[in-house]
């Protein structure tokens, strides 16, 4: 029953973290990537409404920056319209900030450690390194070239999420080299 989903929602929460982090990366078509991309898009931000809808001022806060996120990120506007580029970014970062204090703060509240607030505190981790990704982007966007790859390819926002989990993570950036602007 609905009881079961609500038990094992920190996992639904999972899976499409992860294959929102880890599917597009299998499709070379861009077409068919960016339609993975938001698919998987919509289901992360619908199964994070329902985890916000224990908080009446939560959801509604997570229901409208979802709905901005899904709105801005569906039509394809150049990424060189400031605006339209701050929306998007502000839209996801907002939801993902909001879903991600809200598990922590579920988290916190908790007494008996289960599998499901394992879940949420992996949810949480992912969600941090997917702003921290997001937060990248912004900085590669206001000072262009902040991170750009030895053949001088501009880096993309897979790059640069993963450059947020091995901050996170603290692995180090052994593939990172200093230049000074040209």
């Amino acid at each position: 029953g609905l009881g079961d989903v609500y038990k094992r929602q920190f996992l639904f929460l999972l899976i499409f973290l992860l294959a929102f982090l880890l599917l597009p990366s299998f499709f070379t078509d861009p077409n068919v990537k960016n339609v993975v991309i938001y698919g998987l898009l919509i289901a992360v931000i619908v199964i994070g409404i329902y985890e916000l809808s224990e908080s009446k001022h939560s959801f509604w806060a997570g229901v409208i920056f979802g709905f901005i996120a899904l709105i801005s990120n569906s039509i394809y506007i150049s990424e060189n319209y400031t605006v339209i580029f701050l929306i998007r970014m502000g839209s996801l970062v907002g939801f993902f900030g909001l879903l991600t204090i809200h598990l922590l703060i579920r988290i916190a509240k908790t007494r008996m450690i289960n599998t499901n607030l394992i879940y949420g505190a992996i949810n949480g981790y992912i969600l941090i390194g997917l702003i921290g990704g997001m937060g990248f982007r912004l900085i590669n966007h206001f000072y262009p070239h902040s991170f750009v790859f030895g053949s001088g390819l501009e880096a993309k926002i897979d790059d640069l999420t993963y450059f947020s989990f091995i901050t996170l993570s603290s692995l180090g950036y052994g593939c990172l080299l200093y230049t000074s602007p040209s």
